[in-house]
């Protein structure tokens, strides 16, 4: 779901995309715990392309920040954690 302003807010949806905003983007999920893991992958670059991280963690949260502040790439997120594979 590409979503403009940095943001992005979903429930249960456990991948995406988001549009940094000057190196940023805050995604909002209710998938996310402060252990799951955070693929992130660039699908389309913009601006000043720099490294992808995830900043920050917290329930439902987690930021990610480009190395250039100047990033404005559409990034393609995905989430993975072990509570979700119990069979």
């Amino acid at each position: 779901m590409p979503v403009s302003g940095g943001s992005a807010a979903a429930t249960a949806v456990r991948s995406g995309t988001v549009t940094l905003v000057a190196g940023e983007a805050t995604v909002i999920n209710a998938s996310v715990t402060p252990n799951t893991s955070v693929l992130l992958t660039c699908q389309q670059e913009a601006g000043t392309p720099g490294q992808l991280r995830v900043a920050s963690k917290i329930s439902e949260v987690f930021v990610i920040s480009s190395s250039s502040i100047s990033d404005t790439s559409t990034v393609y997120w995905e989430l993975h954690g072990d509570e979700w594979w119990v069979s």
